[in-house]
């Protein structure tokens, strides 16, 4: 996913916030999430024991006219649930298993 300079603060502060925080992603690891635009949100997952940091390989938008969050995760658990649209491609319901290094989706 390409970043666009005008994002760049606004990451910066996601993930200062979420090497504040404890984690709430696969035991070790906090999922820091920000707005890309509107309906949009990009992410990253931080290891909180490394500080490696790897970007979520999509955008996920949220359908139009509701306030959830796209993002359903939790912090004993390697899968990361995203309901609206990939990148503004595919719509539903994915599902992702973290392995430590990269998110690969489940089919």
């Amino acid at each position: 996913m390409q970043i666009d300079a005008d994002e760049i603060p606004r990451i910066r502060e996601a993930l200062t916030e979420a090497a504040e925080g404890r984690p709430n992603f696969a035991g070790r690891y906090r999922l820091a999430a920000w707005g890309c635009g509107s309906g949009c949100t990009a992410g990253a997952i931080l290891d909180k024991e490394t500080g490696r940091v790897t970007e979520l390989p999509f955008a996920a938008h949220r359908v139009m006219g509701t306030t959830y969050n796209p993002l359903l995760f939790r912090a004993d658990s390697r899968l990361l649930i995203v309901s609206g649209s990939l990148n503004e491609e595919r719509e539903g319901t994915f599902y992702f298993l973290w392995d430590g290094m990269q998110l690969e989706e489940i089919r």
